[in-house]
């Protein structure tokens, strides 16, 4: 990310008033921690949450005050990126399998924004949604998904292992012809039994930036 902090106005702001920030995960921000630690005076007297330990580790090689999950009932602000955003702000995540803390850090948040480059934006949501399931419930929420016109392929590492998140869970990664409401698909989904957290973020509130060519647009 080839950006300065002040490319994010409205981010450097708040980030300016706060003093918990809850950090998503992904490549994006990697390189976003990256451009945090660079400012040496706010990073200094920030403390972040990450989502998971890739962010940790990030975080920890910057030299960043890193709290335990405990404190996320403390977070100011939250920065994510996201796997796909379409033209109403729906968005999805989970494509590292970080949605259970990422959420929660959404939810905890007193103001998200949200940082993706111009490929992640589609008019309509396409990608397989991420359910993340307990492992005993494979099976039984793959079928109860299908009910709900949904195509589910258990996530699996390249030698055909199953995917295990860091909460000791597997991935179904759900496809679906067309996502017309998305907060009721994501409701219908989380009523099933075994099932942990669901990669549809609706947020309505959350500011997004796109990334197109090194420049920054808010929307």
């Amino acid at each position: 990310m080839a950006l300065k902090l002040s490319s994010f106005r409205r981010l450097e702001k708040e980030l300016a008033q706060s003093r918990i920030v809850g950090l998503g995960s992904g490549g994006t921000m990697a390189e976003f921690v990256r451009v945090l630690a660079g400012e040496e005076e706010l990073a200094r007297r920030l403390t972040v949450i990450p989502s998971s330990w890739q962010i940790h580790l990030v975080a920890n090689e910057h030299g960043l005050k890193v709290a335990p999950s405990t404190f996320m009932s403390e977070v100011d602000l939250t920065v994510d990126g996201a796997d796909q955003v379409d033209g109403r702000r729906r968005i999805i995540k989970g494509g590292g399998g970080a949605l259970l803390k990422e959420k929660l850090l959404w939810e905890a948040a007193k103001s998200v924004f949200v940082i993706a480059r111009e490929d992640k934006f589609v008019r309509d949501l396409e990608r397989p949604v991420p359910v993340e399931v307990v492992p005993a419930a494979v099976n039984h929420v793959s079928r109860r998904v299908k009910g709900l016109g949904g195509e589910p392929a258990l996530r699996t590492l390249e030698k055909g292992y199953p995917f295990v998140t860091e909460n000791g869970n597997m991935i179904l990664d759900v496809g679906f012809a067309a996502i017309e409401d998305a907060e009721e698909l994501e409701r219908r989904i989380k009523q099933m039994v075994g099932v942990v957290e669901v990669g549809l973020f609706n947020f309505p509130d959350v500011t997004i930036y796109k990334i197109r060519e090194q420049k920054v647009e808010e929307l």
